[in-house]
């Protein structure tokens, strides 16, 4: 499995066939991050690209044990009237660990 992704973007002219936009999945992590590539202009400060980085799965797993401990807390009622949804408060350990894992 991926345990992240390399993107590199071209800025070129419509001539040329327009901007590029290509990645590559890496499979180990480097322990120190690497020197730029040669043709690094600058950070991108204009344009139509967002680059989103998604958290890593460390936080979810850190995030459940808090949930676990104020489901201790306050009790399995009040937990399910807090995070829970819909009439039967349903699913509030999933929505418990979503919230702590954003914060």
């Amino acid at each position: 499995m991926p345990e992240g992704v390399r993107i590199a973007v071209q800025d070129r002219e419509a001539a040329a066939g327009g901007d590029a936009l290509s990645w590559t999945f890496i499979y180990t992590l480097p322990s120190e991050c690497p020197a730029p590539a040669e043709d690094v202009i600058g950070p991108l400060s204009s344009g139509a690209i967002t680059v989103t980085d998604a958290q890593p799965s460390s936080v979810r797993r850190q995030a459940r044990p808090e949930c676990i401990f104020i489901r201790a807390a306050h009790g399995r009622a009040a937990f399910r009237a807090w995070y829970g949804r819909g009439a039967h408060h349903r699913h509030a350990m999933g929505r418990c660990v979503d919230r702590r894992s954003n914060d």
